[in-house]
């Protein structure tokens, strides 16, 4: 089985606000994901312990939006020296996209979706997608495997089956990784969308994609500005 957690940052929108600019859908996978965890919570652990001054809570779920870029430097390093994590994301540019998949977000994550696991797929075992239940982008669950199912088992026949399944992320360690990997690429692009420096972001972003990056791609492909992200 092919197995994926995503998630989301941003929006797919007709608002031309720099903030509204990019719609982010990060994943992660691992062949060992109770590593995974064990390695993700001890980092979380050893970082709050030697980080008194950042006030978060261990036993609750951290955002990706709570943390700074040093606490993400430190839980991505060990992730990455210490597991077989590996990232990917696909990044939506509203700007150049045409209006009709800004004024249709539902049917347009679910075009992206299909994009992304296309690129992704290295063998006809069954696609297993996890989301966040608090994704806002899907409208129907149903819909959006009935539609990956269409592309990519009966149209182009690339996998035997497609599953997706929305899970509270408090409870999925691949999915909150996700959501932090999400949510540094979104602060990057918003960077990027005010014209502003985001070299220190990008170190991050750099170490992941010497060895743990599967895929990245921008949309629309001939559009993008700033092709050292990719």
């Amino acid at each position: 089985m092919q197995h994926y957690s995503l998630d989301e940052s941003g929006s797919i929108t007709t608002n031309n606000a720099p903030n509204n600019r990019f719609f982010i859908i990060a994943g992660v996978t691992a062949t060992n994901k109770d590593k995974v965890k064990r390695v993700f919570r001890k980092a979380k652990v050893n970082y709050l312990k030697h980080n008194p001054d950042v006030l978060l809570d261990i036993k609750s779920e951290i955002k990706g939006s709570q943390m700074s870029i040093e606490f993400k430097d430190y839980v991505f390093s060990q992730l990455i020296s210490k597991t077989d994590i590996q990232f990917n994301y696909l990044v939506f540019d509203n700007y150049n996209a045409l209006p009709r998949l800004r004024e249709k977000p539902n049917i347009t994550f679910n075009y992206l979706m299909f994009l992304k696991a296309d690129k992704l797929l290295n063998n006809q075992t069954p696609l297993k997608l996890d989301l966040d239940d608090r994704n806002k982008s899907v409208e129907s669950l149903k819909a959006l495997e009935e539609y990956l199912q269409t592309k990519l088992c009966i149209e182009s026949d690339r996998v035997s089956d497609v599953k997706v399944d929305f899970f509270d992320s408090a409870n999925h360690t691949m999915i909150q990784i996700a959501d932090i990997f999400a949510n540094h690429l979104y602060r990057i692009f918003k960077q990027v969308a005010k014209n502003q420096d985001y070299t220190e972001n990008m170190e991050l972003l750099a170490k992941l994609k010497q060895t743990n990056l599967q895929h990245c791609q921008y949309f629309p492909a001939g559009k993008c500005e700033c092709p050292d992200l990719f």
